[in-house]
């Protein structure tokens, strides 16, 4: 960010990221277990799916194009979203292609300033601006967010865990939440898998665990996605 936008930052986001300074400082003390736990148990009964398919980049931009609310901006309609990606580098390049279409979104990754994190959570959890978070799988444990209606996987888990844990961020409490899973040809067998474990009520463990060529074949295509670029996870 630009000298002024870090300025504007820090004076719309204050009250913000104590919010969120808080809300970390609360979550520390939440032990991670007892929250894998809480994913892992199973999907609650008012969460809804959806699978879509894409063939390249320019389709999976457009999937969560769609996915999105109308207009992020605007307070009292629809909860919240959060859009998860493989790592910082494709959160900041996703947030700032959404910016560039009108449309609002914080961005959350464990390579951002700390204050930046913090203000980024307060802001989101507050609700009062952007209601959208591109994250990373920083944001998919020890965070407890409410009011998440929304999660938008616009890259797909490699693991069970990561993906449960950010199933998990929404349908909590008995609320209702949707999931919409974006995935390109190279997952399809993997994301089969656990599409039909999970409508079998079966644990999506195992679908991974009977995949673990396809889980290798994920974490091949996140290490060339980053290729020079200095991505990496978080």
């Amino acid at each position: 960010r630009s000298r002024d936008q870090r300025g504007r930052w820090d004076s719309c986001h204050g009250s913000s990221r104590e919010l969120g300074k808080a809300m970390l400082n609360q979550n520390k003390h939440r032990s991670k277990r007892s929250d894998g736990r809480r994913a892992l148990q199973g999907f609650e009964s008012s969460l809804e799916q959806r699978w879509v398919p894409v063939d390249d980049g320019p389709g999976a931009y457009r999937a969560i194009r769609e996915a999105l609310p109308g207009s992020s901006s605007s307070c009292g309609q629809g909860g919240l979203t959060m859009v998860f990606v493989k790592d910082a580098r494709s959160a900041e390049t996703l947030g700032n292609r959404l910016a560039h279409d009108g449309i609002e979104a914080l961005v959350y990754h464990s390579k951002m300033a700390l204050e930046e994190r913090e203000a980024a959570l307060g802001a989101f959890h507050d609700g009062g601006g952007a209601r959208i978070l591109v994250c990373t799988d920083a944001a998919a444990r020890g965070v407890d967010i409410p009011g998440v209606s929304h999660v938008v996987q616009a890259h797909f888990a490699s693991s069970a865990v990561d993906w449960l844990h950010r199933v998990g961020r929404t349908a909590r409490a008995g609320r209702s939440g949707k999931v919409t899973n974006i995935y390109e040809p190279g997952q399809r067998e993997l994301v089969e898998a656990v599409r039909a474990a999970a409508e079998r009520g079966e644990p999506v463990e195992g679908a991974f665990s009977r995949k673990r060529s396809f889980r290798k074949k994920l974490r091949k295509s996140a290490r060339e996605g980053q290729g020079g670029g200095g991505g990496g996870r978080g």
